[in-house]
């Protein structure tokens, strides 16, 4: 369920490329291992070779200079509360994760929400984390997902019984939400990845 992160040396790489980008240039390999004070010029293609293959950085022309390429992003349609419910997510993106949305398997409309809370911290959800959400109206019983009750949006395990939808967390601390038809519940999408670490946005 967890996608694969950049290395700290790509990161640091990327950041080079990015900041060499705002000036108009490219960095060649050397350029790289003189700044990064590496001595292997192959290690520092190894890792623009996966760069280039994630789709962050290509070569320029035939010349032996690399530059960064401005991937799609996933937009960030705001928080999700691991919790009580809190605001819905937005319509309008509030940012994107600089990530390909074709790293995820899941296919259709996917979405970031940044959890704020930790009642899912037993399925390796965690506070400050981002989930990738698939936008989709059903999801099977147990499967976790991006609820919207009354409005507010939350993040919980959903089982269907009847006219009553139960929503579970994954922390002891806390006890399962059971909703009637009296609530306006909604499913707004599956979780289909969570993400931590060093993100990069824009």
């Amino acid at each position: 369920m967890h996608a694969v992160m950049l290395t700290e040396r790509r990161k640091e790489i990327l950041d080079l490329l990015t900041e060499a980008a705002r000036q108009g240039m490219g960095l060649s390999v050397r350029d790289l291992c003189e700044t990064l004070h590496l001595r292997s010029p192959a290690t520092v293609y190894m890792h623009l070779t996966a760069l280039a293959r994630d789709g962050y950085v290509s070569q320029v022309g035939r010349s032996r200079r690399y530059r960064v390429l401005c991937p799609p992003g996933i937009p960030i349609a705001g928080r999700i509360q691991a919790g009580a419910p809190i605001e819905s997510p937005d319509e309008t993106p509030r940012g994107e994760l600089l990530m390909e949305p074709s790293a995820f398997a899941a296919r259709g409309d996917i979405v970031a929400l940044k959890v704020v809370g930790d009642s899912m911290c037993q399925a390796g959800i965690f506070d400050g984390d981002y989930v990738i959400v698939r936008r989709q109206q059903r999801v099977e019983n147990g499967e976790i997902a991006a609820v919207l009750v009354d409005g507010g949006g939350t993040l919980k395990r959903v089982h269907v019984r009847g006219n009553r939808v139960v929503l579970k967390p994954e922390n002891s601390r806390f006890e399962p939400v059971t909703l009637d038809d009296r609530s306006d519940v909604r499913i707004y999408g599956k979780l289909v990845a969570v993400l931590r670490g060093d993100l990069r946005t824009r």
